[in-house]
């Protein structure tokens, strides 16, 4: 039985890269624009300020979600066996608890990353920089909508392109660690932002993980809209960046969380009954 090749989703990854990119540059561009009202020398200045506001961000994220999930959907249609099957959208395998300890070490990873940056003076990135700024003094209906672009719109289109068409297009080629770790790449260079963009990778590859072992990506979409708005709810609470003393104890607790999770994922009781390990 010949393997599937690999070159549809990489083609895929380059046209969702390629119109994301352009698609966010055509809106900011286009808001600025009417904004100066005719005043061309205030477009870049209005497009800047739009880029950075709460709805700006919010209206880039939805776009590329959208972007991202038609993407999805398209190349799996053209792939042809069956578009749930290719996405791994069906139902999970995983118990209540299984889900629980997904998202609960999602989160605990995320935790680590942001402590491990605080403790390299790296600060959290210029794109997390942008959401916590725009959060400040955001008003309810803002609020609302920044959670259905940032949190519940990525968990649907990221984890359904990256856990779901890619990592699952690559295990069926590679196998599931080679394809978690080339999905979880691929992943953190969408984001275009290097520290960003490295926790997004560390992040994807614990939710490769967890879309693995649990059945599909609606495992990983739960984690990673969980996790998300965790993050949403720290940024808009303006935290601030932690001591170093404060920074190591949050990196060691939340290694320690994310460890303790991976191995109850391990455990039968992560998956249902009926449900050989994986």
């Amino acid at each position: 039985m010949n393997r599937p090749q690999v070159w549809p989703v990489l083609l895929a990854y380059g046209v969702a890269l390629v119109a994301a990119t352009t698609g966010s540059i055509a809106l900011v561009v286009a808001v600025g624009t009417h904004a100066a009202g005719g005043d061309t020398a205030r477009i870049q200045a209005e497009a800047s300020r739009f880029a950075t506001s709460l709805s700006g961000l919010s209206l880039v994220s939805a776009l590329n979600q959208a972007i991202l999930l038609g993407v999805a959907v398209g190349a799996a249609w053209l792939l042809r066996g069956g578009v749930a099957a290719h996405l791994c959208v069906g139902a999970t395998r995983g118990t209540p608890l299984g889900l629980a300890a997904a998202t609960v070490g999602a989160t605990g990873i995320s935790l680590a990353c942001s402590a491990a940056l605080d403790l390299l003076a790296t600060g959290q990135g210029a794109t997390m920089g942008a959401i916590s700024g725009a959060l400040a003094g955001a008003r309810p209906v803002g609020l609302a909508l920044a959670v259905l672009a940032l949190c519940v719109a990525p968990a649907v289109g990221e984890e359904t392109f990256f856990r779901g068409l890619v990592q699952t297009r690559l295990r069926e080629r590679w196998g599931a660690a080679p394809a978690i770790v080339v999905s979880a790449a691929l992943f953190g260079l969408l984001h275009l932002d290097p520290i960003q963009g490295s926790v997004a990778f560390v992040v994807g590859l614990y939710l490769g993980v967890a879309a693995h072992r649990l059945g599909g990506v609606r495992a990983s979409a739960l984690a990673h809209g969980v996790n998300n708005a965790f993050f949403l709810a720290l940024a808009a609470a303006g935290t601030g960046e932690a001591s170093r003393a404060g920074a190591a104890a949050q990196l060691g607790a939340g290694l320690a969380i994310c460890g303790a999770s991976l191995a109850f994922l391990r455990s039968p009781r992560a998956v249902t009954a009926s449900t050989p390990a994986s």
